[in-house]
């Protein structure tokens, strides 16, 4: 072999050798890009499986403590238009987005469900001893249409619970157990019963405004107990099972669960209390309907002197005043149409001895006002001969702890001579003049009568109370006395 062929092998070997190590670097290169690619693939798929639904969780829990928040704040525009009026709007917040992530796959917005159904709530063997004609519009028991509602929704990762509306109370009804969050029908000696009208079907992923207004307003509280020594009771419809209801009443120590049929429970009050009951009705929108006038009472004393007002309300089917309400004023063989004002009530007087009978229109319901004392009176006053009152004072230990409890026991003598007796009215009044119990007793026409009144067990030790004794015989006359809770008593 020559000098010139050794020379162009040389050549020839160099450049193949210089291409082979080209080659090596190429793909060395794309297969470094290519375990890239697969790492970022395989940690992208790690976050996607293990992360992204960690995240999303965390925005469906944020979203599960805002509706709470919202729904808490339902129930308290309920609970603050149902005693004061008015109207408000509280937001709800539907549903929720899920933020991008860059290449992550992130769910479609979630949605959720605000929605309404028909429900129903009773009330029976209530009394009100302080007011005759409030007991007589109680007398059958009363039975109210309500709305209930719930919230729905899909979590894809948080065990989220329903919540529903109820009577009002804000329940979270989770798979175990149902928690209430707010409100209760029954607190102590407290009775609460709001209804609502009106309708809700919502659905989307926006925060929304609900509009909420007073309907029928609670403004006073009325003194009810259990008719003839009966135990109330209260039904309700309910989503929630007797065991949910029971927990929820385990610390009261009037009330318990008396049956639970699937769709109702019946909570069972100790008929031998006095409770202060409160009913109203709100409207789901912002134009509620308006309530007719059902019944008549008077505020404070039905026995005036001549040309003295007694204030007469005009009462709806929750007891509560409704303005601007025409009734019939008769005096004598005088028949008038008079007009509630703006708080339901009106006055009526009279300068000569008589009785004015108030009737709402509608229903024949009605109340009297007796005009004129004894000085005005064609026959004798009734007289109340004997009278006094004790007290017994027990501790009483329950659930919630023990508890100082005191019973007024009453015991009289009344006549009249002519007219005979129609009524007596006895009062327990506290230190600021507020009426705390109360019963009468009806005669039809007797000469005499005697007897006693022993009251349901109270708070405290009523020192400071006084016991307010008034009778009424049949042609309007009247005689009392006032004495001392402890020991005391008048002739």
């Amino acid at each position: 072999m020559t000098d010139r062929d050794r020379a162009e092998l040389d050549r020839s070997t160099t450049a193949d050798t210089g291409a082979l190590t080209i080659d090596t670097r190429a793909v060395s290169e794309a297969l470094g890009f290519m375990i890239a690619i697969s790492l970022l693939v395989g940690l992208l798929a790690i976050l996607q499986v293990a992360v992204v639904p960690h995240w999303d969780g965390n925005v469906e829990a944020d979203h599960a403590a805002q509706l709470q928040d919202d729904m808490v704040g339902f129930h308290g525009g309920i609970t603050s238009v149902s005693t004061q009026g008015g109207d408000t709007a509280v937001p709800i917040t539907l549903g929720t987005r899920y933020p991008g992530s860059g290449f992550l796959l992130r769910p479609p917005p979630l949605a959720g469900d605000i929605s309404s159904s028909s429900g129903e709530l009773s009330i029976e063997n209530v009394a009100a001893p302080t007011s005759p004609e409030t007991d007589a519009f109680l007398e059958d028991g009363r039975t109210y249409e309500t709305t209930q509602l719930s919230y729905r929704t899909n979590y894809r990762e948080y065990n989220g619970p329903e919540t529903r509306y109820e009577h009002g109370s804000l329940v979270e009804q989770h798979e175990t157990a149902a928690i209430r969050q707010a409100g209760s029908v029954v607190d102590g000696r407290t009775i609460r019963l709001v209804t609502l009208s009106g309708s809700v079907d919502r659905n989307g992923i926006e925060r929304i405004s609900q509009p909420i207004a007073a309907e029928s307003v609670s403004t006073q509280r009325k003194t009810v107990t259990g008719r003839d020594g009966e135990d109330i009771q209260i039904g309700l419809s309910t989503e929630f099972d007797q065991e949910a209801w029971e927990a929820w009443v385990e610390d009261e120590p009037h009330a318990s669960v008396a049956d639970h049929d699937g769709d109702t429970v019946t909570l069972a009050l100790d008929g031998s209390q006095q409770y202060q009951l409160r009913l109203a009705r709100v409207h789901l929108g912002d134009d509620p309907p308006a309530q007719s006038a059902e019944y008549v009472d008077v505020r404070g004393d039905r026995q005036v002197d001549l040309d003295e007002s007694a204030v007469v309300r005009v009462l709806d089917r929750f007891g509560n005043p409704v303005a601007d309400a025409d009734v019939v004023v008769q005096e004598g063989d005088s028949n008038t149409t008079r007009r509630s004002d703006s708080g339901g009530e009106l006055r009526v007087s009279s300068s000569s001895a008589t009785t004015i009978t108030v009737t709402v229109p509608e229903t024949g319901a009605s109340t009297q006002v007796f005009v004129g004392g004894r000085e005005a009176a064609d026959t004798l006053a009734p007289r109340i001969e004997h009278a006094e009152s004790s007290v017994e004072t027990e501790r009483f230990t329950t659930s919630s702890g023990t508890s100082l409890q005191s019973q007024i026991r009453v015991g009289y003598s009344v006549a009249d001579d002519d007219a005979g007796l129609d009524r007596l009215n006895i009062r327990l009044v506290d230190a600021d003049g507020e009426v705390v119990t109360a019963t009468t007793h009806t005669f039809d026409g007797e000469p005499t009568a005697s007897g006693s009144w022993r009251s349901s067990w109270l708070s405290g030790q009523l020192q400071d109370h006084t016991v307010e004794l008034r009778v009424v015989d049949t042609a309007g006359n009247r005689d009392s006395c006032t004495l001392p809770v402890g020991g005391g008593s008048c002739e």
